[in-house]
């Protein structure tokens, strides 16, 4: 059956549409319609779509398909294939057509809230996943979601809160688990987090983050050696990621009193970087930690090899001022691994950042 709805200029999110900022009526216009006819198309659906520059709305005709169930879950496939923005575009525009019925407008809400958290777009991550809990306050998976992107944001206070009212309605959640023992760990609360990581590892016996993390968790206290030692040999026996690997033999050498391996390339000057990082780090409210990360998320896609990282210089507008492309990169590491310090964040200077860490 034919139906017409208007989508208002301002509930587009150019940001995640990747449309540029600042662009003409008519050019925004015109990109707005091809990304929406390429939405609807790629849904199975035929649509035309007008723009209305009096009401300065985009006018959608379309015939609805008739199961937008299963198009939500090749959304959340596509977010799960790695293709976060693609899933989280689809769904978006999804969330815009009116009179979907309330299984259909939560689920495509939770399922976009992953794909934003996945996206490192919080803010927008908290407030989707604020509304599926609101229709649907015993939704313990959006709370998991939502203390996750509250903990990312530098929220941990709030994010322990919305983990722990997961964990009441679902006690054996690995991931609620796991994210408030990470959550306790950047409170200083490492003798919580240890039980809340023994717990994790009950359900999830072969995961070695868990174990360089309770490992970690372990070192900090100083009181059962022994213990960190096992758990460092326990992740390095499951194996996994280099960079994960790469921790659990440092904090090793630590504890055998042996001198980490020298490297011939260790570079200087990304040793001072990530020194100025950790001193910027220190000097920064918790609350600005995710607006620092979300900027230099977005200043470092756009920016990925400049020729020269050393002298290519970018405003932070969320600190006010300007720094290298290589201090700028060294920050965003320094930040969020503060923040999560199991994040995978690879294995590109890693001996200069452990090393930077150790003398901060």
């Amino acid at each position: 059956m034919q139906e017409s709805f208007t989508i208002p200029s301002d509930f587009i999110d150019t940001e995640l549409f990747e449309i540029p900022k600042g662009l003409q009526e008519d050019e925004f216009s015109k990109r707005v319609i091809q990304f929406f006819r390429d939405q609807f198309r790629q849904m199975g659906a035929k649509a035309q779509v007008a723009y209305d520059p009096q009401d300065r709305g985009f006018v959608v005709d379309w015939n609805r398909p008739e199961d937008l169930m299963g198009i939500i879950i090749k959304a959340g496939d596509l977010c799960n294939d790695g293709k976060p923005r693609k899933g989280a575009c689809r769904l978006w525009t999804l969330l815009l057509v009116p009179d979907m019925t309330e299984d259909e407008s939560v689920h495509a809400a939770f399922v976009l809230g992953g794909a934003l958290n996945m996206l490192r777009y919080f803010g927008g991550a908290i407030t989707i996943l604020e509304r599926v809990i609101h229709k649907k306050p015993d939704h313990h998976e959006a709370m998991v979601a939502l203390g996750s992107a509250e903990l990312m944001r530098g929220n941990r206070q709030i994010g322990e809160a919305w983990l722990r009212k997961a964990l009441s309605l679902s006690p054996d959640h690995s991931q609620a688990i796991r994210n408030l023992g990470v959550c306790l760990m950047t409170q200083n609360r490492h003798a919580e987090a240890i039980v809340e990581f023994k717990r994790c590892i009950q359900l999830t016996p072969n995961d070695a983050a868990l174990y360089v993390t309770l490992g970690q968790c372990y070192e900090v206290l100083g009181q059962e050696p022994e213990q960190a030692v096992a758990m460092f040999q326990k992740a390095l026996d499951l194996g996994g990621p280099e960079s994960l690997m790469d921790t659990a033999r440092k904090y090793q050498y630590k504890y055998a009193d042996l001198e980490v391996p020298s490297d011939e390339d260790f570079r200087d000057d990304i040793y001072e970087a990530y020194l100025d990082a950790f001193v910027r780090m220190r000097t920064m409210p918790q609350e600005q930690l995710g607006k620092v990360i979300n900027e230099i998320y977005g200043l470092l896609k756009a920016n990925e090899r400049p020729n020269d990282p050393l002298a290519t210089y970018f405003r932070l507008d969320s600190i006010q001022e300007t720094i290298s492309h290589m201090h700028m990169m060294c920050l965003m590491k320094v930040l969020v691994l503060e923040v999560a310090p199991q994040t995978d964040m690879g294995t590109e200077f890693s001996r200069e950042y452990h090393a930077a860490k150790e003398h901060r």
